[in-house]
């Protein structure tokens, strides 16, 4: 497994990022708390992964910080398929947004 990969962001979208640690670009599926928080950084981060290794690929998705890789990991078994894991993806990013973002929503 992958834990997690240190390193510059030198490339990122909605929902995935590039990281480079020395000399590799590591292209990650990435949450949209992920994305928020790395874009655009000019300084070296630390980003907590998660390997999916199945019979017809291998992902790295991104997260924001550990919690938000435990729960992805607490909505998503071991067993997953690809539609579980997408789900259990789309819940984390959903959460993060929601957290991320209660303040603003709030105060309108």
């Amino acid at each position: 497994m992958i834990a997690y990969v240190k390193g510059r962001v030198v490339e990122a979208s909605e929902n995935y990022m590039v990281v480079e640690s020395n000399g590799i670009g590591y292209e990650m599926t990435a949450t949209m708390g992920a994305v928020f928080e790395f874009k655009g950084k000019d300084e070296d981060v630390v980003v907590p992964t998660y390997l999916q290794v199945r019979e017809d690929g291998v992902t790295l998705m991104g997260f924001k910080n550990t919690s938000e890789k435990a729960m992805f990991l607490k909505h998503c078994p071991f067993y997953f398929s690809y539609f579980s894991a997408l789900k259990s993806f789309l819940i984390v990013s959903k959460d993060a947004f929601l957290i991320s973002f209660s303040p603003l929503i709030r105060s309108l």
